[in-house]
């Protein structure tokens, strides 16, 4: 057997034990819940359910990431960025996740201000990978720092930690795919994919990527390096629109029962009312019909897709047209193209968040 086969058996391997852990405490929890479902739901089941969830979706996420780049459709949305900014957003996502093990989170600024020409979503990408590495292989109480600056002509983000450490044979394959970035003898988790995935979003870049470690239980360091972007390069802010939330009359329409009836009731606990339809035909005629603000569809839906639903809800409908929201497993950027060319105002890709939800309901997530 290749050493590439066993890798991917070995993935294969780690991949079926990687799901199933995390829908042990969802079914748990829901077992718990079930055994008085009219007590107030704890808030510590709550976590534990959100965690699970989010660690599913990442998972999730890495696997469609490796299947895009393989196939050559993972595209990049290149804009004028500041690492700065870049940093501040993976460490305010990145934060709870050290706070809970006690970490110290330490970020030092480079002298001057260093901008690169990139896709945002990848890059923060890329450093919450380098962070969330620090935060998993790092012994509860520890350090952690992040520091970013320009040098020679590049843009760098370095993050090290006072952790488990790399042993140095790990080190010349530590980007490779399917390589576990450290030992673990406990099973800290995780696909193998991570630090891949890195390298080959930072190499798309025209980037490098590089990992330090004195050996083991000696801490270790990761890099990024990106060339910088003119100087004259400016980076654009987006203007704070103030938003003033109203009630909406909403059609949710899914062909997933669970989900759309969830929806729904998001909606209502926001004072929204909501009409629930499973199909393409039912929410072109509930939609013309009614006249909502907003309307949620998703687009694997049978008889009538979401796209052709939207073509058809902005031929039939002149006036009062509805804010049309795709809601979808499909989140290449063509698909979102597609979403938009067929008439929707708002792409959002599933699992998302309440929060993205309720934003798109006026004008947020994922426009053109």
């Amino acid at each position: 057997m290749s050493e590439v086969d066993r890798r991917k058996d070995e993935f294969l391997a780690i991949l079926s034990h990687e799901l199933r852990n995390p829908l042990q405490p969802l079914q748990t929890a829901v077992e718990v819940l079930e055994h008085d479902p009219d007590a107030p739901v704890p808030a510590r089941i709550r976590g534990i359910i959100q965690r699970q969830v989010h660690h599913i979706t990442r998972l999730v996420d890495d696997l469609l990431d490796i299947a895009r780049l393989n196939a050559g459709k993972l595209e990049l949305r290149r804009e004028p960025i500041a690492l700065e900014s870049m940093v501040e957003e993976a460490v305010q996502a990145c934060a709870p996740g050290a706070q809970k093990r006690g970490h110290q989170l330490q970020v030092t600024a480079g002298k001057v201000p260093a901008v690169v020409n990139g896709d945002p979503i990848r890059l923060v990408q890329v450093v919450c990978n380098f962070l969330n590495n620090a935060i998993k292989y790092t012994d509860p109480n520890g350090r952690i720092g992040v520091e970013w600056g320009a040098q020679d002509g590049e843009g760098f983000i370095r993050v090290s930690d006072n952790g488990k450490g790399i042993p140095n044979d790990l080190l010349p394959t530590i980007f490779d795919m399917f390589v576990q970035e450290r030992t673990e003898p406990s099973g800290a988790g995780g696909l193998g994919l991570g630090l891949g995935l890195v390298k080959r979003l930072i190499e798309m870049h025209g980037g490098t990527v590089r990992a330090f470690s004195g050996g083991p239980r000696k801490g270790s360091t990761f890099e990024m390096r990106v060339a910088l972007a003119s100087p004259d390069t400016r980076v654009q802010t987006p203007l704070e629109v103030p938003r003033i939330e109203r009630p909406l009359r909403a059609v949710v329409c899914d062909d997933a029962a669970d989900l759309r009836e969830l929806v729904a009731d998001l909606l209502r606990l926001r004072g929204h009312e909501v009409t629930v339809v499973e199909d393409g035909p039912s929410a072109v005629d509930v939609v013309c019909r009614e006249k909502p603000d907003v309307a949620l569809i998703d687009i694997g839906l049978p008889e009538m897709d979401g796209y052709e639903v939207a073509r058809q809800i902005r031929e039939r409908l002149k006036d009062n047209q509805p804010r049309l929201i795709a809601m979808t497993g499909y989140g290449q950027a063509s698909d979102r193209a597609h979403a938009f060319e067929a008439g929707f105002d708002a792409h959002i890709v599933k699992p998302a968040s309440a929060d993205k939800i309720l934003r798109a309901l006026y004008g947020s997530p994922e426009e053109p």
